[in-house]
């Protein structure tokens, strides 16, 4: 008997990305296209874990960062810079990139921790 394939075809790793993209949790995919196959009267043969959800949108970030470098390498200018943001209550530092026609990018979010953001007063403060 043949090994069961363990990949996903390239319709249902789009699914997955859209649903993230819809803020899907990537621990609640498999909830979901469960719930919608069940509405359609099928029952899915596999469904993602979250880890799997996780590298494929990882996958995603790469591409999109690549296509990012490619359109920047073709611009005259650009201009990264960092900001802190609110996001569900939380502190995060984001990362943007903007080009020459006002086009702006994110390239990051990242959580971060009051301590560190304390630390950044406490050196404003002394310059």
């Amino acid at each position: 008997m043949p090994k069961k394939q363990k990949t996903y075809t390239p319709e249902f790793v789009n699914c997955i990305i859209n649903l993230t993209s819809f803020k899907v949790a990537k621990q609640q995919v498999g909830s979901v296209v469960t719930e919608v196959t069940r509405l359609c009267g099928k029952t899915p043969n596999q469904l993602p874990s979250g880890t799997t959800v996780n590298r494929i949108v990882d996958r995603k970030m790469s591409i999109f960062h690549k296509q990012i470098c490619h359109i920047l390498q073709r611009k005259e200018s650009s201009t990264l810079y960092t900001d802190y943001t609110k996001k569900f209550g939380k502190t995060c530092k984001t990362y943007v990139v903007s080009d020459d026609d006002q086009n702006t990018n994110i390239l990051d979010l990242r959580k971060c921790f009051l301590k560190v953001l304390k630390n950044h007063l406490i050196l404003l403060n002394i310059f």
